[in-house]
């Protein structure tokens, strides 16, 4: 059975009829209110149309503005921020910063520095170029400690989003987190520049070899020399490149494949004494390879020598060759002879410097010859009257001649303690040499100041005979308890060799 359906007449809407509508309104009663209604809309229309105007002007001010800044029309500037201000741009960051830099340039220190703290603030990211240049700013100082550190750091992350300015954020971060031993940051940092500056394979090569990452340096070490070697396709006789391909092949290729290259720079500048340089520090770096992989019994010191021969021929002052050389005058055998053969070449040739004869004035002393000591000490002082290792030996030379020459001995420390300062890396051996001086000077006082500061870093045997020359000080003022402690700590030493530094 079906269900039964009812037939329902459903009411038709008509569709609205906007001008039966207007016809059918009562404006008469309008009329009244009709001039509010006319200036309502005026004033609506106005903002309107003033407000995108005004947004019209700003970037057009803006440009005005910036360039008027970059090319010091102060003046004109102050007219541009004074608009902007007025079309209600204050509190646009990048006008805040135009601002900023004009206060600085007009010397409204006080205002710029207002501006710079809600700028670039020191807990949030602010203005990317007000954090760039605080960062710049802190870089110029001569010495950053870890808190300035931090604060650098901060405002480079916040600089960072500067793509103009990219590679020194990136380059400058990288050398904080070296610096704390972040050396993964450190590298993440250069890698984010790397492809618009491809020297930086080479820091990233090094860094890699810290971490460990001996694929990661291959790596690194490989795309520093494609790029090098295509720089030189474009100039082979581009010096820093050529040099910076040698360096990347030494880690790739080898010795031979270094040394061809090194050798082609200088036949194409034989002028060049980077290229020397270079060369004969590869020399010496291959030489100590040799030394290294090779046991006593199968080591040839023959052709290790000519390496180091080699390197003083290109460098005669190179000071590892030198230092090498030495050396080899305690083998026995051709290597002495040979040894002693090519220093006294050099010698000779009238091409050794200051190093040179400190190095032969030194083996000298410590063999007892100080006649051998005084005339290479003499040579060297006349070659370079500055070098403070030198002055240092040349007091010790003096101090213990017979008689001594122990003002003079004092002036030549004096000169070196000035010449190092007061934390220098030779420091404490320099004021061991005059603590010992002013004791044989019988000028006590003196003499303990410079031998208590000195004794706590010297080796056993300096030390032991610094102990003594405490304990004769101490026992000369009478100060008998603190002479037989020191008398006692250096017996347990136990050493008894001469004061020679």
């Amino acid at each position: 059975m079906e269900p039964v359906r009812k037939n329902r007449q459903q009411k038709r809407r008509n569709a609205f009829n906007f001008g039966a509508w207007i016809a059918s309104r009562q404006w008469s009663k309008l009329l009244p209110a009709a001039p509010a209604v006319i200036t309502a809309m005026a004033i609506g229309g106005t903002c309107v149309w003033t407000r995108s105007r005004s947004q019209a002007l700003q970037p057009r001010y803006l440009k005005a503005l910036s360039t008027a800044v970059e090319s010091d029309q102060t003046e004109v500037a102050e007219r541009y921020a004074s608009k902007l201000v007025a079309l209600g741009a204050e509190k646009r960051p990048e006008v805040q910063w135009i601002q900023t830099v004009i206060d600085l340039r007009v010397g409204r220190l006080q205002n710029a520095q207002e501006k710079l703290i809600k700028l670039a603030p020191a807990d949030t990211i602010g203005y990317p170029y007000a954090h760039l240049f605080v960062a710049k700013q802190i870089v110029q100082r001569n010495n950053i400690d870890p808190q300035t550190a931090a604060k650098l750091k901060h405002h480079l992350i916040a600089a960072s989003s500067i793509s103009a300015e990219r590679q020194w954020t990136a380059s400058t971060l990288s050398k904080i987190y070296v610096a704390e031993n972040d050396l993964k940051s450190a590298t993440r940092e250069l890698e984010k520049v790397v492809q618009s500056k491809p020297e930086v394979w080479l820091l990233i090569a090094k860094l890699k070899k810290q971490q460990g990452d001996e694929k990661g340096e291959q790596q690194a070490f490989v795309a520093a020399a494609d790029h090098f070697s295509d720089q030189l396709k474009n100039d082979p006789n581009d010096t820093k490149n050529r040099l910076a391909l040698a360096q990347a092949t030494f880690q790739t290729e080898g010795f031979r494949a270094t040394e061809t290259i090194l050798l082609e720079g200088m036949k194409r500048s034989p002028d060049a004494a980077e290229f020397r340089s270079a060369l004969a520090s590869l020399y010496v770096q291959h030489a100590d390879d040799l030394r290294a992989k090779s046991s006593p019994q199968n080591l040839e010191l023959s052709g290790v020598l000519e390496l180091i021969e080699r390197a003083i021929q290109l460098v005669p002052n190179h000071p590892i060759a030198l230092q090498r050389l030495m050396l080899f005058l305690d083998e026995s055998g051709i290597a002495e002879d040979k040894a002693s053969q090519v220093l006294g070449d050099l010698l000779a040739s009238g091409q050794a410097n200051a190093s040179v004869h400190l190095l032969v004035a030194t083996r000298a002393m410590l063999t007892g010859d100080d006649a051998t000591a005084k005339v290479h000490m003499d040579l060297g002082h006349q070659k370079n009257p500055n070098l403070p290792v030198l002055l240092n030996n040349m007091a010790w030379l003096v101090a213990r001649q017979d008689p001594p020459q122990l003002d003079a001995a004092k002036s030549y420390a004096d000169r070196a303690l000035n010449l190092v300062g007061n934390k220098g890396e030779f420091t404490n051996r320099f004021r061991d040499t005059r603590g010992h001086i002013l004791v044989k000077m019988e000028r006590w006082e003196e003499a303990i100041a410079d031998l208590e500061t000195a004794v706590p870093q010297l080796n056993d045997r300096a030390k032991a005979d610094t102990l003594r020359a405490l304990a004769k000080a101490y026992r000369a003022l009478d100060q008998n308890e603190i002479a037989a402690a020191y008398e006692k700590q250096a017996s347990t030493i136990g050493l008894d060799s001469p004061a020679i530094d």
